[in-house]
């Protein structure tokens, strides 16, 4: 019976992301933090306006481009793109016909970006290695015996966390180039982000149940866990700004947790933008760039706004 659950899960996820492809966009706003603490956003530009799927947005480490992954209305298979801030100008990174890559993040020799690649055989899910424009070289698999994974961040050079498929959903660590990777936490949520100001620490959401959801950070030396704050009801999309707070959304709005305003025991969030009654008002994925200046919301786009 609970191999026959996980073969379910695994069908229904990879039916979720290669057949139920939702209509999203990605919108870049100015984050401006005022010396009074308040914060303004600038006016939201959406640089994916074409029909299909467009999301699981990433800056590069300079703050002035943006990875993303795409599909084309009418299309199956995804590509990478990356988008040029100041120019306002999009390339495709890659251009595959028989696999999809997803999730891309750029890697910390600044010559290559990592992936989720979906591979020939549709369903196999495993970590690669892209170049980027300049370096010829060819797509390199990362982890050859972990699968399938979903998402995942990097937390130093060589050490990654994922999000691997299964009953439950749990945390694995590697570190690139191992033959596989070992189970840190289960019952975990989608979105895993390196802390910053570490280099071996992560956090996660634990889903303890239905309604208790909570922000937890992991020590990869020691596997040592403490829980940081409570998530707002029912959302697991969230970032971290370079000053250590959490940006995270719930029904249209825009909230920002920090040490300061909260303990592990309350759920104390500031609302600090109201998107109902605009085009960003089904956002979810958060990401902001290095340098604190921008951020990126994914948004679901109703089907007569396209």
């Amino acid at each position: 019976m609970r191999v026959l659950l996980l073969k379910f899960i695994m069908l229904f996820v990879a039916q979720s992301i290669l057949a139920q492809i939702p209509n999203t966009d990605i919108y870049i706003l100015e984050f401006d933090r005022k010396r009074d603490g308040k914060i303004k956003l600038g006016k939201p530009l959406n640089f994916t306006p074409n029909k299909g799927y467009d999301n699981q947005a990433t800056f590069s480490f300079k703050s002035d481009k943006i990875f993303y992954t795409s599909i084309p209305e009418g299309e199956e298979k995804s590509d990478i793109y990356l988008y040029d801030i100041a120019s306002q100008e999009t390339i495709q990174l890659t251009a595959t016909d028989s696999t999809s890559e997803y999730s891309p993040v750029p890697m910390m020799d600044r010559i290559h970006f990592s992936v989720v690649r979906v591979e020939e055989d549709d369903s196999t899910q495993r970590m690669w290695q892209f170049p980027l424009p300049g370096v010829e070289e060819a797509p390199q698999l990362l982890l050859e015996n972990t699968a399938p994974v979903g998402y995942y961040t990097w937390y130093n050079e060589q050490d990654l966390a994922m999000f691997v498929l299964g009953e439950p959903m749990n945390l694995q660590l590697a570190t690139a180039g191992d033959t596989s990777s070992f189970w840190a936490a289960g019952h975990i949520g989608r979105c895993i982000q390196a802390v910053p100001g570490t280099s071996n620490t992560i956090s996660f959401v634990h889903k303890l149940s239905e309604e208790n959801w909570l922000i937890k950070e992991i020590n990869s030396k020691d596997l040592n866990t403490e829980t940081i704050t409570a998530t707002l009801p029912g959302s697991e999309d969230y970032c971290w700004t370079p000053e250590g707070e959490i940006l995270m959304g719930n029904n249209g709005k825009l909230y920002l947790w920090s040490a300061a305003s909260g303990t592990s025991s309350a759920i104390i969030w500031r609302e600090i933008a109201d998107f109902n009654e605009t085009p960003l008002q089904d956002f979810y994925r958060i990401a902001m760039s290095p340098d604190g200046k921008y951020i990126t919301l994914v948004v679901n786009v109703k089907e007569e706004e396209k």
